[in-house]
């Protein structure tokens, strides 16, 4: 099966002078202003009400990352570590904050929820006017190119996809590298360069794993439309815009890749959390599942309606069957993949697409082709209405043409963005005690609890983030997310279900059934929040400090960030490990817990008898920057210094000037041996993989531009 490159005239004659050119382009002033205006119906609700987007990731991830690194920006640091977060995270690693994706400079002019509404509101309207170019490309008419796309940008499936914005400003590019792919069978080798660009755009919007499965679908496309030009050169178009394409975005895929080799979905194929997911009913597999979740009505029967008409007409057109059956064979596959079917567990054996683990995700690849059967069906169907109505008059036949195209988009989009909004000052919501706790705290550590819940423990469906009360809950006990937004200088626990996170800290807090005590100490957790009354043997660590909106309760006898101990105890199992730690007398005041003998301090003979005591000494800790802290120390003996920020390896330790071996403690935090003394430690994060990733970018960026200099001369 093959996309013939052979395209279909429109009924209208090619231009041969400059008024029927001029005549030409006013052709698409009527279909873009269609366009236009599906737009505006879809995003006028960001504009014309109160609020902003909200919604699992977009709340909880997206708005306060990208707000809180543009800030960090704005003051002169780049956010390659923040210790708000995970007791240390690496917020530019976290590929989904989109830090170079170049339209990200818009929350550098302002970073505010309401900018990512308008930051999102654009990449709807690119998604649109991408796939009208691509139709367009097609040889499609006009209005038949305005309906694909205004059902493309609008359409539930693409609605629910805010929920993590880097999916929206991943597939709104997918078209336009079609269209390069189009150009480039056509003969314009330069445009497989610019298809190569685009990818590399495309990687860096935010979501790579969604991005490597959308070039995986051009790599499909490119076979379909080049294959007669032989196996040789259809590879090395290829090779063009998927090598070419993730070199330009290595500075941002390589630290990514580090931090998800780090994280706990490394582990392996979680397939009861992918069975979760899956979408079953007509209904999700319309809507991508996520409508349902959060009571969005949801615009399916349309969609779906339209969609099937659209299809149904497209394979009518001999001349363009073998291509509408590429589509539809496409959109067959992603929902084979989406819904759970025997070729799900074929599809999740390549490593590369299991590490996203989210089947509903392929519901948008049907849709992306689902756009470009309706738009190939209009044209069909517009070719019908002119030889219907041969006689009505001209005035006429546009208002019904119109007419029926609107009222398509109508019922295929009828839900807007507006379904999305959050209630006026939904990103402003917080306890007045905690943030008065954060700021008279030096070393305030909240710990916010779900309802007892906390990261790693699998909550019930309908107890997840899926809901407008579930998001103003998590919001009442300031969500760690929501400290950044509020300026809160304090570290937190994030608290996101199914997060990429740390896979050694994830074990930490999952290791036993029920939050302990000893968590709370080795964490260095002086806080915790909930909506309820803690309860059981947690409640006796604990002091109440306020109970309204949130209780919030004071540690009893909470740790210091840094302090220092005189015993270290080696356990290499890392069950045994955890259990030794969450569970029975340990005191990560006095031992501390290394995983292997060479970063044990030496026992010495004379008290290896005698309980561990406190190493005496004075332990004072700042951070001059983001990623560094400064820790000046006097120990009256040989001493391991416990930092109870998480552990990784790209953080580097000196010892009063001299590099000095960092070891992992506790399981998921740092530990420095010090002899006897006084001593300046200073630990940095270093970013390797960014330093080499941008190396590769920037000689794929001279080549690229080489490439296209040369193509065009051509």
């Amino acid at each position: 099966m093959s996309v013939s490159t052979r395209h279909v005239e429109s009924s209208e004659s090619k231009p041969d002078s400059p008024r029927a050119s001029v005549n030409n382009r006013w052709r698409h002033f009527g279909p873009l202003l269609l366009v236009l205006a599906a737009w505006l119906w879809f995003v006028g609700a960001l504009v014309r009400e109160p609020g902003n987007l909200f919604l699992i990731d977009t709340s909880l991830i997206d708005v306060p990352f990208r707000v809180t690194a543009a800030r960090m920006i704005r003051q002169g640091d780049f956010p390659f570590w923040i210790s708000q977060v995970e007791c240390g995270f690496p917020l530019f690693a976290d590929g989904q904050t989109g830090i170079l994706y170049p339209p990200f400079a818009l929350y550098l002019i302002s970073p505010t929820p309401a900018m990512h509404d308008f930051f999102m509101a654009l990449h709807y309207l690119g998604a649109g006017l991408a796939m009208y170019l691509y139709l367009m490309g097609r040889r499609v008419q006009p209005l038949a190119g305005a309906l694909g796309a205004a059902i493309f940008l609008g359409g539930p499936v693409l609605l629910a996809a805010h929920v993590v914005p880097g999916i929206v400003c991943t597939i709104a590019w997918i078209p336009l590298a079609l269209w390069c792919i189009d150009r480039g069978a056509q003969g314009h080798p330069a445009a497989l360069w610019w298809c190569a660009a685009v990818n590399g755009l495309v990687l860096l919007a935010g979501v790579p794993n969604t991005a490597l499965f959308c070039i995986l679908v051009e790599a499909v496309y490119l076979i379909s439309v080049l294959w007669r030009r032989g196996i040789w050169a259809t590879a090395r178009s290829g090779l063009l815009l998927l090598g070419v394409g993730a070199s330009l975005a290595a500075v941002q895929l390589l630290p990514t890749y580090d931090y998800y080799r780090q994280s706990h979905r490394e582990a392996g194929i979680d397939w009861a959390t992918i069975e979760t997911n899956c979408v079953r009913t007509p209904r999700e597999i319309a809507t991508m599942g996520v409508c349902r979740a959060v009571d969005i009505p949801g615009s399916w029967p349309g969609y779906a309606l339209v969609a099937s008409v659209g299809t149904a007409i497209a394979l009518t057109n001999r001349s363009r069957r073998a291509e509408s059956c590429f589509w539809l064979a496409l959109a067959i596959f992603g929902l084979l993949i989406a819904t759970g079917t025997p070729l799900l567990r074929l599809w999740y054996l390549l490593p590369v697409v299991s590490w996203f683990r989210w089947p509903m995700l392929y519901v948008l690849i049907t849709h992306l082709a689902a756009c470009v059967l309706i738009g190939l069906g209009a044209d069909v169907a517009l070719h019908w209405a002119a030889w219907l109505l041969p006689r009505a008059r001209s005035l006429g036949r546009l208002v019904f043409v119109y007419g029926a195209c609107s009222a398509a988009i109508l019922a295929a989009c009828w839900n807007t963005l507006g379904e999305c909004q959050s209630p006026p000052g939904f990103y402003e919501l917080g306890s007045a005690a905690i943030l008065k706790a954060a700021h008279d705290s030096p070393d305030f550590r909240l710990l916010p609890l779900l309802h007892g819940s906390i990261e790693g423990r699998e909550l019930p469906y309908e107890q997840r983030f899926w809901s407008l009360r579930r998001q103003l809950d998590s919001a009442i006990v300031l969500a760690p997310d929501y400290s950044l937004l509020h300026g809160v200088s304090a570290a937190v626990l994030k608290n996101q279900i199914d997060a990429v996170t740390p896979r050694a800290f994830t074990e930490l807090i999952t290791a036993v059934p029920r939050l302990t005590a000893a968590f709370l100490r080795v964490a260095a957790i002086t806080h915790v929040s909930d909506i309820e009354p803690v309860s059981g043997s947690l409640a006796q660590a604990l002091e109440v400090q306020s109970t309204d909106p949130a209780f919030l309760y004071t540690v009893r006898e909470p740790q210091p960030r840094a302090w220092l101990v005189g015993e270290t105890k080696t356990i290499p199992d890392a069950v045994a490990r955890l259990r030794h730690i969450l569970v029975g007398d340990f005191d990560c005041r006095q031992t501390a817990v290394v995983e292997t003998p060479d970063a044990a301090l030496p026992v010495r003979p004379e008290v290896a008898s005698e309980p561990a005591q406190a190493v005496d000494g004075e332990v004072e800790l700042t951070e001059p920057n983001p990623g560094r802290l400064v820790i000046r120390v006097r120990a009256t003996s040989e001493a391991m210094l416990v930092v109870a920020d998480r552990y990784a390896p790209e953080i580097a330790a000196e010892v009063d000037g001299q590099p000095a071996k960092l070891v992992r403690v506790n399981h998921a935090f740092r530990g420095v041996r010090l002899p006897a003394g006084e001593h300046l430690v200073e630990m940095r994060y270093v970013p390797t993989a960014f330093w080499l990733g941008a190396a590769i970018s920037a000689l794929a960026a001279v080549v690229t531009v080489s490439g296209i200099v040369v193509s065009r001369r051509r």
